[in-house]
Parts: structure tokens; sequence; C-alpha cells
């Protein structure tokens, strides 16, 4: 007998959880689709379509799952997900939004965090990733769920980043 590939219930998770992730969004505002190719952090890309346009409001995804969530909230108000500093690098490097996104499989409900918007609001963290640590742990406000009517996340895709020769992030809103 041949060898082959194995596969396992991580990757299957992940599976379902990008599966998920794009049923959670409205189908009339918003045009996804899943990256191929070599993995540089960026599991699918997601387009606000504004007035029946597409203007390039584009947000990058980095998406895991779990079927463990109560294992990661935190004084049950967040998650707390470990995500790799080199993910969180290319982030940062993005003019475009870049959002982390972890999908509870089991209950079919997709969290996310805006990560140049979390590390502008918590410098400290910029810190952490010069350490030699390969991950830092970053902390998913439960309620930032993604729905199809989230304001917020419209928002977030209308919006530019720009980072400057010392390392600063700002955010542009359109």
């Amino acid at each position: 007998m041949g060898k082959y590939p194995k596969d396992c219930s991580a990757k299957a998770i992940g599976r379902r959880a990008r599966a998920i992730f794009p049923n959670k969004i409205d189908v009339n505002f918003w045009e996804f689709h899943e990256q191929t190719g070599a993995d540089n952090g960026t599991d699918m890309i997601i387009e606000y379509i504004e007035d029946n346009e597409f203007k390039n409001y584009i947000i990058f995804c980095q998406i895991k799952g779990t079927t463990k969530l109560d294992k990661y909230i935190v004084k049950g108000n967040c998650i707390s997900s470990s995500v790799e500093i080199k993910t969180i690098n290319y982030a940062l490097n993005s003019k475009n939004a870049f959002i982390f996104v972890i999908v509870d499989v089991k209950k079919e409900i997709a969290y996310y965090l805006p990560i140049q918007d979390f590390f502008i609001a918590n410098s400290a963290y910029f810190n952490k990733l010069e350490k030699n640590n390969r991950t830092i742990n970053l902390k998913i406000p439960l309620n930032n769920i993604v729905s199809d009517n989230d304001l917020k996340l419209k928002e977030i895709a209308k919006s530019t980043y720009i980072k400057d020769s010392v390392g600063n992030i700002s955010k542009i809103c359109l």
C-alpha cells in the first residue's frame, strides 16, 4: 500500500471553519475568495460591495476553527487565542484591513479581531513582537461576532492603514 497525506481532526475543523465564516456575511454586500497557493497567513479575502460597486474595500482574513471555545474564554468577555508572530507582522504590514477569525464550529459562530486596530489601541503589544517567541496571545471580544449586518466590519473594510518608518500604524477611514 502506498503512502499518502493523512487527514486529521484539526484539518477537518479548519475546513469547517473556512466554510462557516463566509456564510455569516451577507452575500448582497460581501464577495469572498478563499486563498490558494502558499500560505503566508491569509486564508480568505472578503470584499465589501458598496452601492452595488466593487471599490476595493477588502479585508484579509486568517481563520482558525475550534470545537472547544470554552477553554479559550478569559474572564467571560473575550477569547484568548495564540497567533503566530509572523502572521501578525504580515497583517501589520498590510495597507488593507486584516482580521483574525476564530470559529466555534459546534455553535457555528465566528468571532473576529481587526489586527491593526488592536495594535493601534494596545501599543504595548508591539514589544511582544520583538521577543523570541513564536506566538503571542491576542484577546478577541466576545461581542465581535461576524453577522450579516455588521456595520463595524464594513467600516473596517473601508479603512486604510499606513505604517511609518518607525513602525507606528495610523488608520484612515473612508
